[in-house]
């Protein structure tokens, strides 16, 4: 009997010892899962200010740089329209002339695309080291037509429809068109440059 009596308290004793060292490691997991939430809502918190921070600061960029962007939104259309005339025409094409117009295109079109979307380090990067898509199965009327294309697509993009109402698959799409005409206009005019 003084041998169950014994085993009874060891075991009544080994349960006490037990629930202190259980009750412990619940503590600690749950320690470390409120700790993982407070990080995820920290991070969380921290991306949306960063957002909130760059909608504002997109906002005053947009508004300061309103007429330099409307300036060069409607003079790339111009002198897409003035390209336009010269290939509907049936003689042989200025390269002089292509040259000084698609070199126009560019400049807007690169001041535009720092305008609308302000780059990321590394995407400027990147540009700088973009080299003008291969020219020699291409003549210079079939590249003015890409270009016009692109033009067209960019100018009706959805994004200048409604500016307080813009999606991201409308911006990405703009943003494209934009780097189409670039990379067009560069390449245009390297290959008039080396013509003539």
């Amino acid at each position: 009997m003084m041998r169950k009596f014994l085993l009874t308290i060891f075991l009544l004793g080994a349960f006490v010892a037990a629930t202190p060292a259980q009750s412990k490691a619940d503590q600690t997991i749950a320690n470390a899962r409120d700790e993982f939430f407070d990080i995820k809502n920290r991070s969380i918190e921290m991306e949306r200010m960063k957002r909130e921070a760059y909608k504002l600061k997109f906002s005053e960029n947009f508004t300061l740089k309103f007429p330099e962007i409307k300036e060069d939104f409607e003079r790339i259309q111009k002198i897409n329209d003035e390209l336009l005339k010269l290939t509907a025409a049936k003689t042989s094409l200025n390269n002089s002339t292509v040259s000084k117009f698609v070199s126009e295109i560019n400049r807007r079109a690169v001041r535009l695309r720092s305008n609308l979307f302000p780059a990321e380090p590394e995407r400027k990067k990147e540009a700088k080291n973009k080299q003008p898509i291969s020219v020699e199965s291409k003549d210079v009327r079939t590249l003015l037509a890409v270009l016009d294309e692109s033009i067209n697509s960019f100018v009706h993009s959805s994004l200048f429809q409604n500016i307080n109402l813009v999606n991201m698959a409308d911006s990405l799409k703009a943003q494209k068109d934009l780097e189409a005409i670039i990379n067009a206009s560069s390449t245009i005019e390297a290959k008039t440059k080396n013509a003539g």
